[in-house]
């Protein structure tokens, strides 16, 4: 009986070497080769130049996506649109406008939906339309260089002007972007005042 087992033993063992090598063999003869040539990656890439983005209210009680401080008095906010890259903000002035020059900063805030962090953040910002030369400068900033994933960070525009009379269209244009998988992105804000 003692025989027999330790025969059995030897005689599987050898089965399932020779198993294990066909197996191995067959495997080797079915399978084929890639070459890769460049980077590979199965994170998502984001073809074109806009940014990508997810806007945050950040005026809750009135379901906006910016704040304006230092209001002036008779320029009434009238709407605000996202059309993908870009936020339009339009202001109606209306007659009884104060002489004086005024300065209002505007914060907006956006995420980073992707997982990967946006760096080189820069903003830039110029008067696009003047009528009447009410707007005397316009300047912008981002709170942050570097967005990681998940993460907000603030836009703040700041326009000086001296709007006196209803009469005219201004206009500044802020541009925001960022660096995303080694190109530039770019969000556009455009805030009129008619």
């Amino acid at each position: 009986m003692r025989k027999l087992s330790k025969r059995f033993i030897s005689v599987f063992s050898i089965f399932f070497v020779c198993y294990l090598f066909l197996l191995s063999v067959g495997y080797a003869l079915f399978q084929e080769t890639l070459l890769v040539q460049g980077t590979v990656s199965t994170m998502e890439y984001y073809e074109g130049t806009i940014l990508p983005h997810t806007p945050i209210i950040v005026d809750t009680a009135n379901n906006r996506y910016h704040t304006e401080s230092n209001h002036k008095d008779f320029v009434d906010f009238d709407s605000e649109s996202w059309s993908e890259d870009t936020l339009t903000i339009n202001y109606d002035k209306r007659l009884g406008i104060v002489s004086g020059s005024n300065t209002n900063q505007f914060h907006i805030q956006i995420q980073n939906p992707t997982v990967l962090p946006m760096t080189n953040g820069q903003a830039t910002a110029e008067i696009t339309e003047n009528g009447w030369s009410f707007i005397h400068s316009v300047s912008a900033t981002v709170s942050k260089d570097t967005i990681l994933p998940n993460e907000t960070v603030d836009i703040t525009i700041t326009v000086t002007s001296n709007m006196y009379l209803p009469v005219g269209s201004q206009q500044v244009r802020t541009t925001i972007s960022y660096t995303l998988q080694n190109q530039t992105k770019y969000l556009y804000i455009i805030i009129n005042y008619d």
